[in-house]
């Protein structure tokens, strides 16, 4: 046990329960992220079946049914989120919210790099950069820094491909948490625009990447923000897809 460990004893990111001092190159990919019960619990997640094509999660490449719906039916993606639950998906995904730089994004971005190295594998001739879905800058204040920016800083080095910033917000709008699909879309209308990017970058393939995708509404805007650009292919990709009922805004009284 180091100095540290012994100041600062290693915890589990989801329990918070105390772990075995492992070797530092262990802890700087995040492999002593979890005690074992909740590393179990995780990779159940990752083999949950999905409910459009049968596969596990971690395999999957459905969207929702907003982006399938819009012409988007690829999303990379590890496990299934379920808001009103709790347990180890969530207790990482909070803490990837609210801690910079701490033990769930580098779990969770050695996770994804997995699976998007797989996709990358897949397509040998085309070349690939990473950047994310820009958070609201009330949520940044907030916090002190855009979480799915480091979760995708994180997996572009973990990937071997360049991270690049190439979408902002040009303005913050309502929070899309509480909205109906219709008024998601509304919401992020408008809300992104681009960098000033060189011509030669628009020949890469973009993995967009965030943290959770709900109806993927964020995703479509950024993805149409970058395709008007000059960007032909453009990939998501998420640690989590929420499952949940749609809601059309069609109330169910008559």
């Amino acid at each position: 046990m180091t100095l540290i460990d012994f100041i600062f004893p290693p915890k589990c990111a989801s329990c918070g329960e105390l772990l075995e001092s492992a070797p530092r190159r262990i802890r700087e990919k995040g492999g002593d992220a979890l005690c074992p019960e909740c590393r179990a619990e995780w990779e159940k997640e990752k083999l949950k079946k999905c409910s459009y094509c049968g596969q596990a999660m971690m395999d999957c490449l459905c969207a929702p049914w907003l982006m399938r719906k819009n012409g988007h039916n690829t999303l990379i993606k590890l496990v299934s989120y379920h808001s009103r639950e709790h347990g180890v998906v969530q207790d990482l995904i909070f803490s990837l919210k609210r801690r910079a730089y701490g033990k769930a994004e580098i779990f969770l971005s050695n996770q994804l790099s997995l699976s998007i190295s797989k996709y990358i594998k897949e397509y040998p001739e085309q070349i690939f950069c990473i950047t994310n879905v820009p958070r609201r800058k009330k949520g940044i204040m907030k916090n002190g820094y855009d979480h799915a920016e480091v979760l995708a800083r994180l997996t572009s080095e973990l990937c071997g491909v360049p991270y690049l910033p190439l979408i902002r917000r040009k303005r913050d709008r309502s929070e899309q948490k509480n909205l109906t699909e219709d008024e998601r879309l509304q919401n992020v209308s408008g809300v992104f625009d681009t960098y000033f990017i060189p011509e030669r970058f628009k020949k890469m393939s973009v993995i967009l990447v965030d943290d959770v995708v709900t109806t993927g509404a964020s995703m479509l805007e950024c993805i149409s923000v970058l395709q008007n650009e000059g960007f032909k292919n453009v990939v998501p990709a998420s640690v989590a897809m929420t499952v949940r009922k749609r809601k059309t805004g069609i109330s169910s009284k008559s």
